[in-house]
């Protein structure tokens, strides 16, 4: 009767442990909302620091949505190459950027 018991009690005891990794994982810092929303973070953060306020960068797990207006593809190219050296980005997607030379020469008159 003593062995059974025992045996029963190891059995809750390795469920109960179990059941705390499980939800550990679930909840916890490495969890995949948590490392997206890192991901995403350090994304917009590598794009501040390129004077980009106006670009916006979503996450999609560890790939990375850029949205915004680059002078070229030159420029984008460099972009892109900043925005993938922030932690956790695997992939950068740019299907939402548009590219827009600026206007050269550039004319502005003003009639009173």
């Amino acid at each position: 009767m003593g062995k059974q018991l025992a045996i029963k009690s190891l059995a809750v005891g390795i469920a109960g442990v179990l059941l705390t990794l499980v939800i550990g994982a679930w909840f916890g810092p490495n969890s995949a909302g948590s490392i997206e929303s890192r991901v995403e973070v350090a994304a917009n953060s590598a794009l501040a620091s390129l004077g980009l306020v106006e670009w916006h960068a979503t996450a999609s797990g560890q790939s990375i949505d850029l949205e915004g207006v680059a002078p070229s593809e030159a420029a984008l190219d460099g972009i892109v190459a900043a925005v993938k050296t922030a932690s956790g980005v695997t992939k950068v997607r740019t299907e939402r950027v548009d590219i827009v030379p600026p206007a050269d020469p550039f004319s502005w008159s003003a009639r009173k």
